[in-house]
């Protein structure tokens, strides 16, 4: 597949996402704003709980490098947990940002009706 065709699989769906979430942040309802972050999140949190049930029943005893140690499932939870929620993490930002332009914007409306009166 060429450079363009990786673009295209890609990047338009996480620009089509970037679009998404600062419309729904720029609506009213703040909790419009906050959808794919929780589903983001939701998506995450079922993801390493499949993963680790999964590796808990089948009995997948995961090996270091050759060392003989035993892997710590939860070491890899909790890592499979932060990595994971960076595209999280950046909804969050665009929300926050959205969110703060919107708040300052009617606190400006607001000052110019009272200069007014």
């Amino acid at each position: 597949m060429s450079i363009w065709g990786l673009y295209l699989v890609y990047g338009v769906p996480i620009v089509g996402v970037i679009m998404m979430q600062v419309f729904l942040s720029r609506k009213e309802n703040k909790w419009l704003g906050l959808l794919l972050p929780i589903i983001s999140l939701g998506a995450n949190l079922l993801y390493i709980l499949m993963g680790v049930w999964t590796a808990n029943r089948v009995g997948i005893t995961m090996l270091l490098s050759g060392t003989g140690e035993e892997y710590n499932f939860t070491w890899f939870a909790v890592q499979l947990f932060f990595r994971n929620s960076i595209a999280t993490v950046i909804l969050l930002i665009l929300y926050a940002l959205c969110r703060g332009k919107r708040h300052k914007q009617r606190y400006l409306a607001k000052m110019s009706v009272q200069d007014l009166g």
